[in-house]
């Protein structure tokens, strides 16, 4: 099989949830004989001690480079602010990262038949194919989130943006041999831009289904937290600027006579303006958490009886929210607020796998929540079709197995080395 070098800003230590979807795709892609490497950052969004010491960093150029084994698997470590920070200081991160990517990059170790690269940021499309031209190697570049769309919604206030943008995203696209889209809208997009005849494809991410799986309901987590006799509605994730709590204070008073529970966990930086809105509530059936280890996430999501995913217009056009595959593979039905025309909002809706409800209609939002506590069966036979749904398409070897028969099309194909 070929030589692959995973070129990605997160990567395990790091506890990020992509970090998390990668490694799986990874785990699967050496299962099918391919020789892997990984060319990452020092973790810098999320990390745990006790995770960190199964995969120590040990130095390997000086205090600027790392060295990691991943389940036997080699990751080069560069170093990088430990925090994201604000706009500026993730240009920094990002110019340190590629320009010792670019010089890391070149070293025999690193060799391969093709460089498999994975946004964000966007910036990223434009290295991986230049660290593929040291080893004369082919390059796949992953879009796992399209920037620009994300500016272009608020175009008046960012419309320099994302001119910059689009001219990163048009040579990225030239400059690879193959482009990969989560979904159908991002494919679309892509296939409009992208001027060279590169290959374009769809391949979703995916969900680790030996973590996320149909758990009791009332169990012992649950219990623990007082859950087992509350209808329990949950929010797991980002919290983002592409993220919309507006309908929560309003939802959490006009639900308080059902005796529901809502739960938020995550990071983010608005994690201390939720934690405001809570306590200006002053209401006990919302708790707002801060970060969670995943074996907790997949605990919440097991004692939901029914998760959230919300989402402003920015959030909703340029990428596509993993957190949908980790409900469906608990077996849970969703609530999704948000833009409904658009790939999430139709998935939800064709299959069947819980409620959509239009960005700005908070009374639906609370109508949708008190018809699911009303509905148990309903939410029953949500949670069966996602998870099905999860198991056809979803599964980390069912995608691995996609970017496998790409990555052998690639390298068959005679097109150009960038």
């Amino acid at each position: 099989m070929s030589r692959i070098l995973i070129y990605s800003l997160v990567f395990p230590p790091d506890q990020v949830a992509n970090a998390h979807v990668l490694a799986g795709i990874v785990r699967e892609l050496r299962s099918f004989g391919h020789e892997i490497s990984v060319l990452t950052t020092t973790p810098h969004y999320q990390t745990l001690s006790d995770i960190s010491a199964k995969q120590p960093l040990s130095p390997y150029v000086g205090q600027r480079v790392f060295k990691s084994d991943f389940d036997g698997i080699p990751c080069y470590h560069i170093k990088v602010p430990a925090t994201k920070g604000g706009f500026f200081k993730r240009i920094w991160t990002a110019m340190i990262f590629h320009s010792l990517s670019l010089w890391i990059g070149k070293r025999k170790e690193l060799a391969c038949d093709i460089v498999l690269t994975v946004s964000t940021p966007p910036t990223i499309g434009l290295i991986g194919p230049l660290i593929a031209r040291f080893h004369k190697a082919k390059s796949v570049f992953v879009v796992w989130d399209l920037s620009s769309e994300n500016f272009l919604v608020d175009n008046k206030k960012n419309g320099w943006m994302t001119w910059v943008l689009r001219r990163i995203e048009a040579v990225s696209y030239r400059w690879n041999n193959a482009i990969v889209g989560l979904s159908p809208t991002l494919v679309k997009l892509i296939r409009t831009r992208c001027q060279s005849e590169c290959c374009v494809a769809e391949i979703p991410t995916t969900v680790d289904v030996n973590l996320y799986f149909p758990r009791p309901r009332n169990n012992g987590f649950s219990g623990k937290h007082g859950w087992n006799d509350r209808f329990l509605i949950s929010y797991v994730g980002n919290y983002g600027r592409f993220q919309d709590f507006s309908p929560l204070p309003r939802a959490v008073s006009a639900c308080s006579d059902l005796g529901v529970k809502f739960i938020c966990a995550g990071a983010g930086l608005r994690y201390e303006e939720l934690i405001h809105a809570a306590e200006a509530l002053d209401n006990k059936n919302w708790e707002v958490w801060g970060y969670q280890p995943i074996e907790t996430t997949a605990m919440i999501n097991a004692s939901s009886d029914l998760c959230l995913i919300l989402l402003d217009r920015k959030g909703a056009v340029g990428s596509f929210p993993s957190k949908l595959y980790t409900i469906m593979a608990s077996g849970r039905p969703v609530l999704y607020y948000g833009p409904c025309e658009t790939d999430i909002g139709r998935l939800i809706r064709e299959n069947d796998l819980g409620w959509t409800v239009e960005t700005s209609d908070v009374d639906g939002f609370i109508e949708a929540i008190r018809e699911a506590y009303a509905n148990p069966e309903r939410r029953e036979q949500m949670g069966q079709n996602g998870l099905k749904l999860v198991e056809k398409c979803y599964s980390t070897y069912v995608v691995a197995r996609k970017y496998h028969e790409l990555i052998q099309e690639v390298l068959a194909a005679p097109g150009f080395i960038p």
